[in-house]
């Protein structure tokens, strides 16, 4: 993925190059094939929902994903929103690129509600100084629960 950010005032175009890739598992032998109709995706099917005294436990998703992101037109000295952070940033040294890892798992107790846990590693080109304090690289840990209805 490419995105061109410019500001015409001052014809100033910067543009970035991003991309991922990921490899998911569904534990519990769902296929995604089943859930897949006129060219998009709906929602995960278990082979068996939780429910109240049945032995079902929902459908479980394993991944990991590589993504990154290089954006070496952007200049810390260029027009705000074309490639340059906003002076209220407490950012002093941001990057150029960041490359990240992410782990994560997704419970689907049923077609309806799922649960996401994601582990995440990113690792910056160069340091970035927030505030003060040298930061090369951050992990994340990220939850969220979904409700369809």
């Amino acid at each position: 993925h490419t995105r061109s950010l410019c500001d015409w005032s001052s014809d100033v175009c910067s543009s970035d190059l991003s991309s991922y890739v990921d490899l998911l598992w569904m534990v519990t032998g769902e296929h995604f094939a089943t859930w897949y109709q006129g060219g998009q995706y709906g929602r995960i099917r278990p082979r068996s929902d939780l429910r109240r005294g049945a032995r079902g436990v929902g459908a479980v998703q394993a991944g990991i994903r590589y993504s990154t992101f290089e954006g070496d037109d952007f200049s810390p000295t260029g027009p705000t929103n074309a490639g340059r952070l906003a002076s209220s940033a407490p950012t002093t040294q941001p990057t150029r690129a960041a490359h990240a890892w992410t782990a994560g798992l997704t419970w689907v107790p049923n077609p309806y509600v799922r649960v996401l846990l994601n582990y995440i590693r990113t690792t910056f080109a160069t340091p970035v100084i927030v505030n003060g304090v040298t930061v090369p690289h951050e992990t994340a840990v990220v939850a969220r629960a979904q409700i369809d209805f």
